[in-house]
């Protein structure tokens, strides 16, 4: 019976959908069954041929005599020995590659050190040179005037200051105040020799002041007077002078260093100054400025040449700085170069220059004498209609400030005082060695 709304056939449908769902699940759970059956039969199979290949081994070692086991023992460790030994071998060749790398490279430092003044010690050294008395100007020769820069950038930065120091030590250590004398006095002749030679040797003469500076510290350094003994080690103490006191003659290679300094930066000024205030003015956004000249110096002829390129002033300046920076730093030299009172004189007329602003401009210019703020102040010219001229009151209260009254314009070539602080050395006097390349043959180490 069905009733009205289809009920029971509804029911029927789905029973049949359930069981065919049922039956397709059951047909899928045998075929994994057989696939699994397949797989453990194939497992079954393999454990059976190794069984039995095991067993025919068992039966085969059995039935052989100790004496074919032992056999088969000894190829076996003939074998593995055999993979040993060439792992070995290939090991052993990398090293012996390694070795041979690393004997060349020792070679070659070993060299370099003793071409550049600098030797491993191979006995016990006073770090001394003796020498034969009345010799002092044929070691000089080659030490110092024919010692060119290009061979002594490739050694020890100091390297003659050290060997002449070393042979003063011998000096006072026999006690031969003559000999001394003779060698300072030679050295000292050698150097004022070359600079006045090569004074326009920009390199030459870093070198020479390099070295000059170099024997006087060490002159401080192992004089034995505390002050210089700061950073000593025990070692650089036991080899302080015991009989000389070199004060004098450090005096003597103290006033060469400044007449050295002050050649050289003569030499370096007339260098870079028609760099300066160009590069300065370009640098420098300054009101009242046009072209290469402030609008106060229209029409006059300027005191400096610019030089006559395509390139920037700034970039020549500071190409030529560089250069000669890297100069002194081959050669051991710390350079300082004073452009202070060109900068504030940039500054001065960039400033604010109300009657508040007086004091902070006298402070700002104190690399300037008050005249020559003035005369900046005074021939500075507004760059358009619209700007103002400097106020006379202001540069009245300027002067009345400052007070004193000193040169009416900036001396470029004043020559700033110079003072070389003492700077100890780390190098150990035992390790020095002469190079071949000077070609002295009269030092003996001692």
């Amino acid at each position: 019976y069905i009733n009205e709304d289809g009920e029971l056939a509804l029911a029927y449908e789905t029973q049949k959908t359930i069981n065919k769902q049922l039956e397709l699940e059951l047909q899928d759970e045998k075929s994994k069954y057989k696939s699994h059956e397949r797989e453990y039969k194939l497992e079954i199979e393999k454990l059976r041929e190794d069984n039995d290949r095991q067993q025919r081994l068992l039966a085969a070692n059995l039935s052989t005599t100790p004496q074919s086991q032992g056999e088969a023992y000894m190829q076996h460790e003939i074998t593995r020995l055999t993979t040993e030994n060439l792992d070995l071998h290939d090991k052993n060749d990398t090293l012996s590659q390694s070795v041979h790398k690393m004997k060349k490279q020792i070679k070659l430092l070993t060299k370099k050190l003793k071409e550049s003044g600098i030797r491993k010690k191979d006995r016990d050294y006073f770090g001394m040179f003796s020498y034969p008395s009345g010799e002092e100007m044929n070691i000089m020769k080659q030490l110092v005037t024919e010692l060119k820069p290009r061979t002594a950038v490739t050694l020890l930065p100091g390297l003659p200051a050290y060997i002449v120091f070393m042979c003063i030590r011998h000096t006072d250590y026999i006690n031969d105040e003559d000999k001394v004398r003779a060698l300072i006095s030679a050295f000292t002749n050698s150097v004022k020799k070359v600079i006045k030679k090569r004074h326009e040797d920009f390199e030459s003469t870093v070198l020479w002041l390099s070295n000059t500076l170099r024997l006087l510290h060490n002159m401080k350094q192992y004089s034995g007077d505390r002050a210089f003994q700061k950073m000593n080690t025990p070692k650089q103490n036991e080899q302080c002078l015991r009989n000389f006191d070199l004060s004098e003659y450090r005096q003597v290679l103290s006033d060469m260093a400044v007449w050295i300094f002050q050649g050289l930066i003569k030499s370096f000024a007339e260098k870079i100054q028609p760099f300066i205030v160009p590069a300065i003015l370009e640098h420098e956004e300054i009101p009242g400025i046009s072209g290469n000249k402030p609008s106060g110096f229209r029409g006059r002829a300027s005191s400096v040449e610019s030089p006559v390129t395509d390139q920037k002033p700034t970039k020549m300046l500071l190409q030529e700085l560089t250069n000669h920076h890297k100069i002194l730093t081959f050669y051991g030299v710390d350079p300082e170069e004073q452009l202070q009172p060109i900068i504030q004189a940039a500054h001065l007329l960039q400033a604010r220059k109300t009657e508040e602003d007086v004091a902070s401009v006298c402070e700002m210019c104190s690399a300037l004498t008050p005249l020559q703020i003035c005369k900046i102040l005074n021939l500075y010219t507004p760059v358009d209609e619209f700007e103002q001229r400097v106020p006379v009151a202001f540069i009245r209260k300027v002067q009345a400030q400052l007070q004193e009254k000193q040169t009416l314009l900036m001396d470029v070539k004043y020559c700033f005082p110079v003072r070389f602080p003492f700077n100890p050395s780390v190098i150990c006097l035992e390790d020095i060695e002469v190079p071949e390349v000077l070609k002295i043959k009269l030092l003996e180490k001692l």
